[in-house]
């Protein structure tokens, strides 16, 4: 392949898009589970050790779910690209269409 030349899939990009949403959709529920198990922990567990496990796992916690939304931003970026991809294509689809239309062999290429 020609290294000046993009080459742009959008069902490749699609399911990518769909991929990535799903790893984020994993995170969380990985998220959730680990919130109701540190939960259930420190209902028997009494004094400061257990204040400190609360405050250590609502940061780890924290950052899971921060994580799991960074990761579903990024599915929707690689969906915006093909999106905007496809528009872009169509748009110039178009206009080169009007140009053709103008043209009046649309077969002859123009010099």
């Amino acid at each position: 392949m020609n290294k000046d030349v993009i080459a742009f899939d959008l069902s490749d990009c699609v399911r990518s898009a769909g991929a990535i949403r799903a790893e984020s959709e994993k995170l969380r529920r990985m998220a959730d589970k680990l919130k109701r198990s540190m939960v259930e922990a420190p209902s028997w567990w009494v004094g400061d050790s257990r204040n400190s496990f609360l405050r250590r796992a609502n940061a780890l916690l924290t950052m899971m779910y921060a994580l799991a939304d960074r990761v579903l931003e990024m599915s929707e970026r690689v969906s915006a690209t093909g999106e905007y991809r496809k528009e872009e294509e169509e748009r110039l689809a178009r206009e080169l269409r009007k140009l053709a239309g103008h043209n009046t062999r649309a077969d002859t290429p123009y010099r």
